[in-house]
């Protein structure tokens, strides 16, 4: 384990370069879950301290990619705004988020902060399409177990119903409308999916490539499921 600073990410760094053995080196490099790390604060003032030790990271990155020992400096965390608020100090060169966007969730923020950043280039890794598995069926939402009892259960499975119901309509598995939803911002490069067993592979490679309908998209939206604001789709 490794502590998340200057000298923790050197240390990381050097190790992960010997674990691989020459000529191999990491290429992209990234700080995992700064989110948690932040969201585990015991206050304002720890909160701020460990921004500090996250911004220390990333300048250990840095400096390995103006060395040339790395080509892209990224993040991955679920938290949107911690993302944002990184980038703005920091200046990815790649993303790897979680949850968002994705055919349940697509606010309009998102979209103009993935417009704004693509622009800059940075390149976007989209994981956690399914919400844990719930999209697809699973008994997981946002990596937690699904709560009957929560406030917005019913909420969710009307809304996956209601996805359900179109997807049966025009032949389309939910697995399919969640993976190429959550590519068709034009600035998104790559899906990341689960493949707990040889055959989830093809599955996921299916489903990223069945043929979709445009109307498929407009029920979608002309149900609710999908905002009609969204521009990408339909």
């Amino acid at each position: 384990e490794y502590a998340i600073s200057y000298n923790g990410i050197l240390d990381c760094w050097h190790d992960g370069c010997e674990t691989l053995g020459p000529p191999y080196a990491p290429h992209s490099v990234a700080l995992h879950d700064a989110d948690e790390f932040l969201a585990a604060a015991s206050s304002p003032d720890d909160r701020q301290r460990r921004m500090d030790a996250i911004l220390d990271a990333y300048r250990a990155l840095d400096e390995l990619k103006r060395s040339g020992d790395v080509a892209m400096i990224g993040i991955g965390a679920k938290d949107w705004d911690v993302i944002r608020s990184i980038d703005d100090a920091v200046s990815l060169d790649w993303i790897m988020f979680a949850t968002l966007p994705t055919i349940y969730r697509h606010p309009p923020q998102i979209v103009t902060d993935l417009d704004r950043m693509s622009k800059r280039g940075v390149v976007f890794v989209n994981a956690g399409v399914f919400h844990s598995g719930f999209l697809v069926g699973g008994s997981q939402f946002d990596y937690e177990p699904f709560d009957q009892s929560h406030p917005d259960a019913a909420q969710l499975v009307q809304w996956r119903d209601r996805l359900y119901a179109v997807c049966n309509a025009h032949q389309v598995t939910p697995a399919a409308a969640s993976v190429q939803f959550s590519i068709s911002h034009p600035g998104i490069s790559t899906v990341a999916l689960n493949c707990d067993t040889a055959g989830r592979v093809v599955e996921n490679f299916e489903a990223a490539r069945t043929p979709i309908a445009d109307a498929f998209w407009k029920e979608l939206k002309a149900e609710g499921v999908v905002s009609a604001a969204y521009p990408f789709v339909g």
